[in-house]
């Protein structure tokens, strides 16, 4: 399955005429078991993503040192305050940033020297119901400059996750958060310090849309490691 799935990643790459490094397939091992993650990792995955944080955090504590030095850990997950001392110490990544609040806690328990790759999520559907920031450039711009001011933090881009759509609708969710990403660094290029490089959207449904939009990264669950046991 998961052969499968980076196949269909380059052949969606290859279609819409980018280079097959240009996006990163993050494995999403929610309620996955710890050996089935060491499975796919063994298979030469390396990324994978977490939904809730005390789950991420146990299976993170039972790598052997070489797997852990070997892997990078996404929290793409709801990310509570009370819960980022947990995330700043063991993950790598964390995509569902919202607030400058959350990212100072972040920060205040990140190792030093060691920054924290964030992204920030956006509500691209602009939707009362959904978390996520505004989907205007210069609310996106104002955060991420914040962000940036705070030591071992580093912004690297932007987050989506669209409503259940038709695909036309979805695709064009994912090119609205495209052209966000796009001006938002093109605000950022003047600031010494940004490498912002990451437009995460897509998942096992609808990620080659995702990647015909724009996407680096797509977030991929069942469709690499089947159904998840609850």
């Amino acid at each position: 399955m998961l052969a499968e799935i980076n196949e269909e990643i380059r052949k969606s790459l290859a279609q819409n005429r980018r280079n097959s490094d240009e996006c990163q397939l993050i494995a999403v091992s929610k309620k996955q078991s710890l050996d089935a993650i060491l499975k796919v990792f063994h298979e030469g995955q390396t990324a994978f993503g977490e939904n809730y944080v005390q789950e991420g955090v146990e299976k993170i504590q039972q790598l052997s040192k070489d797997i852990r030095a070997q892997s990078v850990w996404h929290m793409i997950g709801p990310l509570q305050s009370n819960k980022a001392k947990l995330v700043a110490q063991h993950f790598d990544w964390v995509q569902t940033i919202t607030s400058l609040k959350t990212a100072q806690k972040l920060s205040q328990h990140r190792e030093e020297g060691k920054p924290l790759n964030i992204c920030i999520q956006i509500n691209i559907d602009d939707s009362d119901a959904k978390s996520g920031v505004a989907s205007e450039v210069k609310v996106i711009t104002e955060l991420a400059l914040s962000l940036n001011l705070l030591p071992s933090i580093k912004v690297r881009g932007l987050m989506a996750m669209p409503d259940v759509h038709t695909e036309e609708e979805t695709l064009a969710c994912f090119k609205k958060a495209k052209m966000l990403f796009d001006k938002v660094k093109i605000a950022l290029g003047q600031e010494v310090g940004h490498e912002f490089d990451t437009l995460s959207m897509g998942m096992s449904g609808d990620f080659p849309l995702a990647i015909q939009a724009g996407a680096t990264m797509v977030r991929i669950g069942t469709a690499v490691f089947g159904a998840r046991q609850y």
